[in-house]
């Protein structure tokens, strides 16, 4: 109410006035500077919860003479419900927009605006902003994709980085919603253990994401490092797709229908190696 008041050139202290005095003011301002207002309401489902009266004055404005108003409600809910019978009788029923969560491309948008206000010039690839928005997009959640790219940034200044990378943003997703504990670890087979260390190896000097032909042919070398039997491709797949259901990877399918991206982003590899390594026995230097 205070910003409304504002609009028409009225001003008046935060506190000690009640809702219908202010509206007396406003109407009064009104009359002084008439025009057309347009007002928009974000979060709206807190207020209509309220049982204000707010919503139905504004949206019959002329019937109740606080001039003309057009009135948009925001909320991420349907609020029909919650409005009384007069407020949903003057939205209509044709007079609702709902839109769809953010894609990926959308989210990799607004991130790449927000770096470009935010960071210097360069210091973060579109593959990286791609690779947050690849996590957040499972929500739709710009905010958390948000969340993500703040605290990797911060995860580059803290490791003295010029640029932020994607172990950055593993980081990052890793403390503000970690889903990799080493229990988990301890559930899985020795095959899976396998894959995830090549994987999180071959990311370590890849980035964000790598081809699922080259995971097979560091995986092929792993195996010959460890001294064990190959693993037929069949069995490697079998082995990936587990690790994708325990939300361990993810795959992406290229045109063909067969995964030929491989990515983790659910805590640093430089850290899931080590644990990685122990776990497999794998944690003294290798021989010359």
């Amino acid at each position: 109410m205070l910003d409304l008041l504002r609009s028409v050139q009225v001003s008046l202290p935060d506190r000690g006035y009640s809702l219908s005095e202010m509206l007396d003011v406003f109407e009064q301002g009104v009359r002084k500077n008439p025009s057309h207002l347009l007002v928009l309401l974000d979060e709206a489902s807190s207020l209509v919860r309220q049982e204000t009266k707010l919503v139905y004055l504004l949206s019959r404005s002329r019937e109740v003479e606080l001039g003309s108003i057009s009135l948009i409600l925001v909320a991420v809910e349907d609020l029909f419900p919650f409005l009384d019978p007069a407020s949903r009788s003057s939205f209509g029923v044709t007079h609702r927009l709902s839109l769809a969560p953010y894609d990926r491309a959308a989210l990799t948008d607004i991130l790449a605006s927000r770096a470009e206000l935010a960071f210097r010039p360069g210091s973060v690839d579109r593959d990286v902003l791609d690779q947050i928005a690849r996590i957040a997009t499972p929500n739709g959640d710009a905010r958390f994709a948000l969340e993500i790219l703040s605290g990797a940034a911060h995860a580059a200044e803290e490791a003295g980085s010029a640029s932020v990378e994607a172990e950055h943003v593993r980081r990052a997703k890793g403390s503000l919603l970690p889903t990799l504990s080493e229990t988990q670890l301890e559930s899985l087979s020795t095959h899976e253990l396998g894959v995830l260390l090549a994987l999180s190896r071959t990311l370590k000097r890849r980035g964000a994401s790598v081809a699922s032909q080259k995971l097979r042919t560091a995986h092929s070398a792993l195996l010959e490092e460890l001294g064990a039997p190959p693993m037929s491709r069949t069995t490697f797949w079998r082995t990936l797709k587990e690790l994708e259901r325990d939300g361990l990877v993810a795959l992406e399918s290229g045109s063909t229908g067969e995964s030929n991206s491989v990515s983790m982003d659910e805590v640093p590899v430089s850290f899931l190696t080590t644990l990685l390594e122990e776990r497999l026995g794998r944690s003294r230097p290798r021989k010359a």
